[in-house]
C-alpha cells in the first residue's frame, strides 16, 4: 500500500489473509496517515487540513493507555486508542464540526481494593473527606450521582469477585482538564466527558483527565505498585487430618495484637478434596457480607473486612471455617490463602501494611491439655492399645474408620482426668491395613492413623 499527503487523515484499509492451503479472511482497520515531519505543507488539500490532538492523565499527572478516543463528525468517523504516552491525535478537516469522546471500559478490578472501601466508609460517616472532585466521581461506584452506603455494598462485591463488572458504570470516566466543578457534589454534575469542536485552527488541543471508578487510593496504574511494609497478617488454625463423611470445624484467629483497618484474601482449598461447606461468625465485628462465595464451587472463598475506626485483634476467632472432606487428608495440606481472586492485603494507617497469610497448628487454640497419642504397639496383628489425655473427667468417643470413610467401631465413655487407655482387637476391626481413629471430647477432635497386620 502506498500513501500520500493526499492520503492525510483516518482512511479505511481492509486487510486480507491468506494461507498456504488458499484459505482467506479479511477485516477492515483504520489507517490513521499523520504529518508529524511535515513533509506535507498546508497547500495539500486547498490548505483545509487540521489536525486535532492531547493527551489523557490522571489527576496526578499519570498518562493513560488503552483509552479509545473517537471523533466524529458528517465528514469523519474516526477511532485510535492511546499508547503508553496517553496521546491522540485526528487529521480533521478544516471548518468541520468534529466530537471528541474518550472511553475505557476494561478491566473494572484494576487499582481497586479493600483500602479504597476504607476511604470510601470515611466518607460515608463524615469522619474523612474526599479531597478532590475526580476522587468524589471515582466514589460515586453505582453512578447514581451520590455518595452513599450503596456504593460500599457495590464495590465490595466487584473485590470478593461477586462481580466481574459494574454493570451502572464503566470502569473509567472523563473530564475535560480545564472544567471547573460549580457545586459541593461534582458527582452530580452533568460534567463533560466528551468536547464539541468547530474546527477554526490548524491545531487544535483538548486534555481529558481520566478517573478510574472505585479508585480511590490512585493506585490504579498497574505499573505502579502500593508500598508495603515488611509486616505480615497471620491467620492461624488447627491443623487436623479429615475423613470423608465428616464436617470439621476451623477456627480462624489473629493471634498477635494488632491494630487494622481492614483486610482482604482468598482462601482456596483443593476442591478434589475438601468441600467449603459454611461459614460460622461468632462476633459482631465480622458480618456476613465480608464473604464472597460465587466461587465457592471451585473451592474459592473470598473475603473483604475493612471499618472507619482500627480495630485492634488480639487471639480473637474472626471467623469458623466448616469444610467436609472427600478422602482422608490433612487440613494444611489442602488449604491455604493466596491472591487468586481477591489479593491477599491487610491495612493500616492509611496504608497497605503487607500480605495475609494462614499458618496451621498442632494442637487446639487453649486445648493443649488434650492429646490423643499413637497406639502401641503399631503395626499390630491381635490387638493395641489407644492412649489418649484429657484436662478433667469427661465424656469421650473413640471412632474407627476404614479409608472410605465407613465406621468400623465405636467406643464411648466417662474417662478419668489424664491419662487412659483402651484396648482395640483386630476381630472388632475386622479389617486389615490402614484404620483411622479419632477421639471426640468436648469442643476436642483430632485423628490418627495405625497399620492393622
Amino acid at each position: 500500500i502506498t500513501v500520500g499527503c493526499e492520503n492525510l487523515g483516518t482512511q479505511m484499509v481492509r486487510l486480507w489473509v491468506i494461507d498456504e492451503s488458499g484459505s482467506f479472511d479479511f477485516c477492515d482497520v483504520l489507517l490513521v496517515v499523520q504529518n508529524n515531519m511535515g513533509g506535507c505543507d498546508n497547500s495539500t488539500d486547498g490548505g483545509n487540513g487540521a489536525m486535532i490532538l492531547g493527551n489523557i492523565y490522571t489527576e496526578d499527572n499519570r498518562m493513560i493507555e488503552q483509552v479509545e478516543v473517537q471523533a466524529q463528525g458528517e465528514q469523519l468517523q474516526a477511532s485510535i486508542a492511546t499508547g503508553a504516552d496517553g496521546a491522540y491525535l485526528f487529521n480533521v478537516p478544516m471548518g468541520s464540526s468534529i466530537s471528541v469522546t474518550p472511553f475505557k471500559d476494561i478491566n473494572h478490578m484494576n487499582g481497586v481494593s479493600t483500602m479504597d472501601l476504607i476511604y470510601l466508609q470515611k466518607h460515608v460517616v463524615n469522619m474523612q473527606q474526599l479531597a478532590t472532585p475526580y476522587l468524589r466521581i471515582a466514589a460515586d461506584v453505582n453512578n447514581d450521582n451520590q455518595i452513599n452506603a450503596l456504593d460500599l455494598l457495590v464495590l465490595r462485591a466487584l473485590i470478593l469477585g461477586e462481580v466481574e463488572r459494574l454493570d451502572q458504570n464503566s470502569s473509567w470516566r472523563f473530564v475535560k482538564n480545564d472544567y471547573e466543578f460549580t457545586s459541593e457534589t461534582p458527582e452530580a454534575e452533568n460534567f463533560p466527558e466528551s468536547v464539541d469542536l468547530d474546527v477554526n485552527q490548524e491545531e487544535m488541543t483538548v486534555d481529558f483527565i481520566g478517573i478510574k471508578v472505585g479508585d480511590l487510593d490512585l493506585d490504579g496504574d498497574a505499573s505502579r505498585s502500593a508500598g508495603r511494609s515488611s509486616k505480615g497478617l497471620i491467620l492461624s488454625t488447627t491443623d487436623k487430618t479429615m475423613i470423608p463423611g465428616f464436617t470439621y470445624e476451623m477456627p480462624v484467629k489473629i493471634n498477635d495484637m494488632m491494630s487494622i483497618e481492614g483486610f482482604q484474601f482468598t482462601l482456596q482449598v483443593d476442591a478434589k478434596r475438601v468441600a467449603i461447606r459454611d461459614v460460622i461468625i461468632d462476633n459482631d465485628v465480622i458480618d456476613p457480607s465480608n464473604f464472597g462465595w460465587h466461587s465457592v464451587h471451585q473451592g474459592l472463598l473470598t473475603m473483604s473486612w475493612n471499618t472507619d475506626e482500627a480495630e485492634t485483634f488480639a487471639n480473637q476467632t474472626l471467623f469458623t471455617l466448616v469444610v467436609e472432606a472427600t478422602e482422608v487428608v490433612k487440613l494444611s495440606e489442602v488449604a491455604t490463602i493466596n491472591s487468586q481472586i481477591t489479593s491477599s492485603e491487610f491495612y493500616s494507617e492509611g496504608n497497605v501494611e503487607g500480605q495475609v497469610s494462614l499458618q496451621f497448628l498442632d494442637t487446639e487454640f487453649g486445648e493443649s491439655q488434650f492429646e490423643l497419642l499413637q497406639n502401641r504397639p503399631n503395626p499390630f496383628i491381635d490387638k493395641t492399645n489407644i492412649r489418649f489425655i484429657l484436662p478433667q473427667d469427661m465424656e469421650a468417643n473413640i471412632a474407627f474408620f476404614d479409608v472410605n470413610g465407613k465406621v468400623l467401631k465405636e467406643i464411648r465413655g466417662d474417662f478419668a482426668k489424664g491419662r487412659n487407655s483402651v484396648r482395640i482387637t483386630t476381630e472388632e476391626l475386622g479389617v486389615p491395613g490402614v484404620v483411622y481413629y479419632q477421639l471426640t471430647a468436648g469442643d476436642f477432635q483430632h485423628i490418627r492413623k495405625m497399620i492393622v497386620q
